[in-house]
């Protein structure tokens, strides 16, 4: 048996299809691994960003729009900043 036996998203190990995430598992902790093409493929879970193999993260907001209603808040990699002038107003 060989990996063209089994289904795209399994791999051929000790005679037997399996997931092939259970042999190898890519993943970065908290990404999901699934088959695809006979080998372990990652994703970060729905709402969240990043790489799957190093690290999925929470995003927050995508545009200034989604963040809390703060002053000028600016929005980068899924996080929002707020511009250095607002901690000199409080």
């Amino acid at each position: 048996m060989i990996n063209p036996d089994c289904r795209d998203d399994e791999i051929c190990h000790n005679n037997k299809c399996i997931d092939p995430c259970l042999v190898e598992n890519p993943c970065a902790a908290g990404a999901i691994c699934y088959g695809k093409r006979h080998t372990a493929q990652c994703r970060c879970p729905e709402g969240m960003d990043g790489s799957p193999y190093e690290g999925c993260y929470l995003v927050e907001c995508r545009v200034n729009r989604d963040c809390p209603q703060v002053p000028q808040a600016d929005f980068y990699l899924g996080k929002f900043f707020l511009p250095f002038s607002f901690f000199l107003v409080l």
